[in-house]
């Protein structure tokens, strides 16, 4: 379900509105955004109903700040239902610091949520939209991942090393008692773009269990970019996310 602070999203949908008719102020050629000196999250997983996020900031600018805002919403998302929230706060002086909590609700839907944070100063300066990832978990009720591995497995030290020519398979299992609704191989870059990604889509077939044995084996030999980073994600029908990660290496 939804949790969406109304008064501040309407107030958020007239920050940049705000910021430019006020940028159109030719009484100063100001257009030096504000600086983000501090942003931290108190952690990067949570518990939904458990746990409270807080949120350390620290701004500065050359002229009067004006508003700051934060936007919490799930990674990637394109459906509705997940934890949802916009909280807009008004500055002033040319510097701010505080730290902001941010109750994780028992409705929130497992998976990998974005904080955004941005701030503008009263010349409509904006500054750098800031982004960092939280995990947040629903103890039985996210897929659960069981024995899954690459094949190779990790080394010792935790990375899959491979030769340019090796292929990957995959052993293991993803279960959930609501039913998979899909299970995604990701491969990401070093800059963390998309190198490939391998999709297993159940719309129409109730499966609880899913044999990680049966995904196709990937081929690294044809690859113009070595990814780095295997992300393993599996959805139930509910919207429940969960994730599990590999480093990737390879040799020569």
């Amino acid at each position: 379900m939804i949790s969406i602070d109304y008064k501040s999203f309407f107030v958020s949908g007239g920050l940049l509105l705000a910021a430019f008719l006020v940028g159109c102020d030719d009484t100063s050629d100001d257009k030096i955004p504000p600086e983000i000196l501090r942003y931290e999250l108190s952690a990067d997983t949570l518990a939904a109903g458990a746990d409270e996020l807080s949120v350390s900031v620290e701004v500065t600018d050359n002229a009067e700040l004006g508003q700051m805002r934060f936007r919490i919403r799930q990674a990637f998302a394109k459906s509705f239902g997940h934890w949802d929230v916009v909280r807009v706060e008004d500055l002033s002086g040319v510097s701010h610091s505080g730290t902001y909590s941010f109750p994780v609700p028992d409705t929130a839907l497992a998976g990998l949520y974005e904080i955004n944070f941005q701030v503008v100063d009263i010349r409509g300066n904006a500054g750098q939209d800031s982004v960092q990832q939280l995990l947040i978990l629903q103890s039985g009720l996210q897929p659960v991942f069981s024995g899954l591995t690459t094949v190779p497995g990790p080394e010792p030290a935790g990375e899959v090393v491979l030769a340019p020519n090796d292929g990957l398979h995959f052993s293991g299992s993803v279960g959930d008692e609501s039913g998979i609704a899909e299970v995604a191989f990701e491969f990401k870059a070093e800059n963390g773009s998309l190198v490939t990604q391998l999709n297993y889509l159940f719309p129409d077939t109730f499966i609880t269990v899913w044999d990680a044995a049966s995904a196709d084996t990937v081929f690294f030999d044809e690859f113009e970019v070595k990814p780095e980073v295997l992300s393993v994600k599996a959805i139930n029908i509910i919207g429940h996310q969960s994730r599990k990660t590999f480093q990737l290496s390879f040799f020569p």
